[in-house]
């Protein structure tokens, strides 16, 4: 037997087989070893083998068309969302908790020293500024963040600088335009809410709140479209803190004449605060044709008319629910509306609200990639439901 093996090895034929072998496995094992391998590039990246001597030389690319059609591929852990999920709401949801606490605590407080008709008054006047904001904001604390956030995901500074710096300038543009409105306005917004101008100064110096509000929107659409999501907690945070602290003694000392005022601080605690988080976004002034600003401003006031016209839909009901109450009840009937809509309508939906601040610009990223913008979805609606 051993002499027949010796014999059959010597021969030219079997030692042209047993080379033939030899390589067709070690080709194999190399195939085999890249396409496992597959998501690093070249098998020629991977270290030779004693028994795949053929494994390193071979020059051999995997290209994207040449991976393999997985189900898993999708679903892989490392592109998970849950964890960003998770945190983000997270670090939303206690800064709304926050802002919640101090909401219930400044609304007491309010409500104790102004009593029913005071707190009436002080829904009107909110309800007032709310509307002439979401008019005069053109929607673009919404549509600001789809712009920036799909500059971002795009990586092209130029764009990035561009998108901010229109949306800034815009903001401040609609801020101005709308408090003069609401100047010229006054007197008509006074007689058409309470029934006289006896309030119409009050309504003029609302203006500011506009102003003010109209500028931060702007700023924080540009932090929470570049997704500082820490930075747009403590940018709330703060504001509600010194804005608190600023408000409840004006309104303890001067009753229902430190209503507005109190407001006017509000909104320009919150710019404060807005304007120093975003400094820390470094945008540089590119260098724009008044062309490239139009585009620019009409993709942002076109969809932000979209966000305006639902967002108007609320505000504009609140504020003839409350013009309705008052003229019919009075405004002790104001003042206890004031009171029920607070506690049990705008304290709603603090969970789902800190899931959609992350949620929006993320999304935005990725819209142009069907596969990736599905599973996004799919992620948020399992975390939601949990």
């Amino acid at each position: 037997m051993t002499g027949w093996s010796s014999a059959r090895t010597a021969t030219p034929l079997a030692s042209s087989l047993q080379a033939a072998g030899s390589a067709m496995r070690n080709e194999c094992l190399s195939y085999e070893r890249g396409w496992i391998l597959w998501p690093f590039g070249s098998r020629s990246n991977y270290p030779s083998s004693p028994s795949a001597p053929d494994f390193q030389s071979d020059p051999t690319v995997i290209e994207p068309r040449d991976r393999p059609e997985l189900a898993e591929e999708a679903t892989t852990p490392d592109q998970h969302s849950y964890g960003q999920i998770l945190k983000s709401s997270a670090l939303i949801g206690v800064s709304a908790f926050v802002n919640l606490a101090i909401g219930i605590v400044r609304t007491k407080a309010m409500a104790m020293w102004l009593g029913p008709a005071g707190f009436g008054l002080m829904g009107l006047y909110g309800s007032i500024a709310d509307l002439a904001q979401s008019i005069a904001g053109m929607g673009i604390n919404a549509s600001g963040v789809r712009q920036i956030a799909e500059a971002v995901g795009t990586g092209d500074t130029e764009r990035i600088a561009r998108a901010a710096v229109v949306l800034r300038r815009t903001a401040i543009l609609l801020g101005v335009l709308g408090a003069l409105l609401l100047i010229a306005f006054s007197r008509l917004i006074a007689t058409l809410t309470f029934g006289s101008d006896r309030y119409a100064t009050a309504v003029k110096l609302l203006s500011a709140t506009v102003f003010f509000s109209c500028l931060s929107s702007g700023q924080g659409a540009l932090i929470q479209g570049t997704r500082r999501i820490s930075d747009l907690v403590r940018m709330g945070v703060l504001g509600a803190i010194v804005g608190t602290i600023i408000g409840l003694p004006l309104v303890y000392f001067f009753r229902e004449d430190g209503i507005v005022p109190s407001f006017i601080c509000g909104a320009a605690i919150s710019l404060i605060a807005s304007w120093w988080y975003s400094r820390k976004i470094a945008v540089r002034s590119p260098s724009m044709t008044v062309a490239q600003i139009g585009h620019e401003a009409a993709g942002l006031l076109k969809l932000g008319f979209a966000f305006m016209a639902s967002g108007l839909m609320m505000t504009g009901a609140s504020y003839a629910i409350r013009v309705s109450v008052l003229r019919k009840v009075g405004f002790d009937a104001a003042g206890l509306y004031q009171s029920a809509w607070t506690l049990g309508g705008m304290y709603v939906g603090v969970i789902l609200g800190a899931m959609g601040t992350d949620f929006y610009p993320r999304l935005t990223a990725v819209a142009r990639d069907n596969g990736t913008c599905n599973r996004l979805v799919n992620e948020q609606t399992q975390v939601s439901i949990l």
